[in-house]
């Protein structure tokens, strides 16, 4: 996974739905409730701006 701050991440946001995506997945199957997967992804959401 591309971190937040490489090139690739930020230039497609195709790239970037599809990670943030896998991300929400991987927090489900990992046992983390609804409220908390929407502030992790928010929180990168914010932190690529």
């Amino acid at each position: 996974m591309y971190n937040a701050n490489s090139e690739m991440f930020t230039r497609s946001p195709e790239m970037v739905n599809e990670v943030l995506e896998k991300l929400k997945i991987n927090l489900k199957l990992k046992g983390f409730r609804e409220y908390e997967r929407a502030k992790v992804v928010e929180w990168i959401k914010i932190r690529d701006r």
